[in-house]
C-alpha cells in the first residue's frame, strides 16, 4: 500500500461517519417504496455550466468543476455545495477552462482533475493536472501527465494511485494509459489497452481490477487492467451492441457494472465476465445515473438526439432500475420527474440519502440545482468496497 497508515485511518472513520449517519436515519422507521421519492429546488450555482464534474467529498459537500457555459465554451470555476445549508460557494478556478476532464478523490481527501478540453478541438486538449484540498479550499498544480487527454477515464485504484486511460488528442483517439502517485506527485506509464478509445466508462471492480467498455471506436470490445500486473486483457462483450459514444456506466452494489448507451443497456458481471442484456426505457442522451442509498439505480433527463438539433426534446423524465440484489427482479421502472428538463448533468448521491442534480443543458447551459428525497429512510449504503465509494462516470 502506497498510502500511509494515518490517511487510510482518515479514510476509514470518514466512511464510519457517513454510514452512522445513513443508520441513525434509518433506525425506528418504516420504509416506504423503493425509488419514490420527491425533487425539490435548492439554490443555483453562481455558473451556468454542462459537461461538469460533481464529486462528493469526504466532509460531505459536492464539488462541481468545469463544464461548458456556452457552446464550446469552457469555464475555469468550481462551486462547493453544503447540503447542510443547501448553498454553494466559490471554489476557486485553475489556470486553464476545462471540460472533457476527469475528477477523481483521492484517499487523503484530495480531489485530482485531469485533462480536459474540446470535442470538436483536439488541438485544446490539455496534459494539465490540478489537485483541490477541501481542508483550505485552493487549487494548486500537480505534474503533468505524460499524454494530453480529454474524454479519457481516471480510476482510484487499491493502492492509492490513479489510473487514467485513453482519451483524445491532437493525435486521435489514445490507447495509452498511465499512473498517478499522490505521496510522490509523479505520474508512471502503465501498459497500453489493445484498442484505442475515448468516451468509454471505467469502472473498478471489487477485485481492484479496472473494466473498461465502449467509446469510439472499438465499439463493443471490453479489457480489464490488473493493477499488480500491469496489464490489460479482453473481456467479456463482443457480443453487446453499443453505437453510441455517448455513454453512462457505474458499478452497482454487487459490483456488476450497468453501461447505457442512448438505446441500449448491459450489465457485466465480473466474476462471470459476461454481460446481460438491459435495454434502458425510450432513448436518452446524455442523461445521467446515480446508485440510490438502497442499492437501486436512477437514471434522469437526457434528449433525444434523432430529433432535429433545434428541435431536440430535452426530457426531466426519471426512471428506476431494480437490480436483482435489491429486490425481485423488475427491470426499469418510472420514478418521479425533475423539475427542469435538462441533459449532461450530473446527479450525486449525498451522505444523508438525498441526490443533487445540477446544471446540465435545456437548450442553453443551465446553473440551477434540485434535490431528490427519497420518501423512505435509507438504509445504510451497501459500500465501500475495500474503503472505495463508487463513482459515477458521467458523458
Amino acid at each position: 500500500m502506497m498510502q500511509s497508515n494515518g490517511r487510510s485511518g482518515r479514510v476509514a472513520a470518514a466512511m464510519t461517519l457517513i454510514l452512522l449517519v445513513c443508520r441513525l436515519a434509518a433506525a425506528g422507521r418504516a420504509a416506504a417504496t423503493p425509488g419514490q421519492g420527491y425533487w425539490q429546488e435548492t439554490a443555483d450555482m453562481a455558473y451556468s455550466r454542462s459537461g461538469h464534474t460533481a464529486t462528493l467529498l469526504l466532509d460531505g459537500r459536492v464539488l462541481v468543476a468545469g463544464g461548458n457555459y456556452y457552446s464550446a465554451a469552457a469555464t475555469a470555476d468550481a462551486e462547493l455545495y453544503d447540503p447542510a445549508l443547501g448553498q454553494w460557494s466559490p471554489a476557486g478556478e485553475v489556470d486553464l477552462p476545462y471540460t472533457g476532464h476527469r475528477a477523481t478523490l483521492l484517499q487523503d481527501g484530495r480531489l485530482l482533475v485531469t485533462g480536459g478540453g474540446s470535442r470538436i478541438d483536439p488541438e485544446s486538449t490539455q496534459a494539465g493536472a490540478f489537485l483541490f484540498d477541501p481542508t483550505t479550499n485552493s487549487w494548486t498544480a500537480a505534474a503533468d501527465m505524460t499524454t494530453p487527454r480529454a474524454y479519457h477515464t481516471a480510476v482510484l485504484l487499491a493502492d492509492g494511485t490513479v489510473l487514467v486511460a485513453g482519451g483524445l488528442n491532437s493525435g486521435g483517439n489514445q490507447a495509452t494509459s498511465e499512473r498517478y502517485d499522490p505521496a510522490t506527485d509523479a505520474w508512471q506509464p502503465a501498459a497500453s489497452m489493445h484498442n484505442a478509445r475515448a468516451s468509454h466508462v471505467a469502472a473498478r471492480l471489487p477485485d481492484g481490477q479496472v473494466l473498461v467498455a465502449g467509446g469510439y471506436f472499438p465499439g463493443n470490445v471490453a479489457e480489464r487492467y490488473d493493477p499488480a500486473a500491469d496489464r490489460w486483457v479482453f473481456t467479456g462483450g463482443r457480443n453487446l451492441s453499443f453505437t453510441s459514444y455517448w455513454l453512462s456506466g457505474i458499478e452497482m452494489p454487487g459490483g456488476q457494472v450497468m453501461v447505457l448507451d442512448d438505446e441500449y443497456g448491459a450489465i457485466y458481471d465480473p466474476l462471470t465476465e459476461t454481460w446481460a442484456d438491459s435495454a434502458p426505457p425510450g432513448f436518452r442522451r446524455a442523461h445521467a445515473l446515480v446508485v440510490l442509498a438502497d442499492g437501486l439505480l436512477m437514471m434522469s433527463g437526457g434528449y433525444d438526439a434523432r430529433q432535429p438539433s433545434e428541435y431536440y426534446p430535452y426530457l426531466d423524465d426519471v426512471s428506476i432500475f431494480y437490480p436483482p440484489a435489491a429486490m425481485a427482479l423488475r427491470g426499469w421502472e418510472t420514478g418521479p420527474s425533475m423539475r427542469t428538463p435538462r441533459a449532461l448533468h450530473t446527479a450525486t448521491l449525498l451522505a444523508d440519502g438525498r441526490v443533487l442534480v445540477a446544471g446540465g443543458e435545456f437548450v442553453y447551459a443551465l446553473n440551477s440545482a434540485e434535490l431528490f428525497t427519497p420518501d423512505y429512510d435509507p438504509p445504510p449504503p451497501p459500500w465501500p468496497y475495500n474503503g472505495y465509494v463508487p463513482l459515477v462516470i458521467y458523458k
